[in-house]
């Protein structure tokens, strides 16, 4: 045998192992996108017939970048028994394999940021379930499930 046969025979072995990889890569990211996209949209925990009332009601509008999982939206917080709410505050981090990571930041008039804290998003169902990493639980709830809300967008 020689040099050029060789190396056909190896080039005829790499081939299919190398399609098979990217066949499977694109596969896995477009199952990626596809999970990635039910995160978008209006979620909160108003109005939930079968619970009871939570102390802290929570409306929270995401945006996933589908291209590399990028995730940014607009947190609302107010709490039902005392004179406390807290708007606009901003949400950004990454998607991991099954949840989103995101950090909890607000930028005041003055330029100072104010980091709260960080939380685990997890789709359950069509449900998202929301996990304090850290943060202060008088202002934002340990865990708690959110619907999506009337204001969504379709998915």
């Amino acid at each position: 045998m020689n040099c050029l046969e060789a190396m056909a025979d190896i080039a005829n072995i790499i081939t299919p192992v190398v399609l098979v990889g990217y066949f499977l890569y694109r596969q896995h990211k477009i199952q990626q996108r596809k999970r990635w996209k039910k995160y978008i949209g209006c979620w909160g925990n108003e109005g939930l017939v079968n619970e009871p009332v939570p102390d802290i009601f929570v409306e929270l509008e995401l945006e996933v970048d589908l291209e590399d999982g990028e995730v940014s939206g607009i947190l609302n917080v107010r709490k039902t028994k005392k004179e406390f709410e807290d708007k606009n505050i901003s949400i950004s981090g990454n998607m991991k394999w099954k949840h989103a990571s995101v950090s909890l930041t607000n930028i005041k008039r003055d330029g100072i940021i104010i980091e709260y804290g960080s939380v685990k998003l997890r789709l359950e169902n069509k449900n998202l379930k929301w996990g304090l990493i850290d943060g202060d639980t008088n202002y934002f709830p340990k865990e708690v499930i959110l619907h999506r809300t009337l204001s969504s967008k379709p998915v």
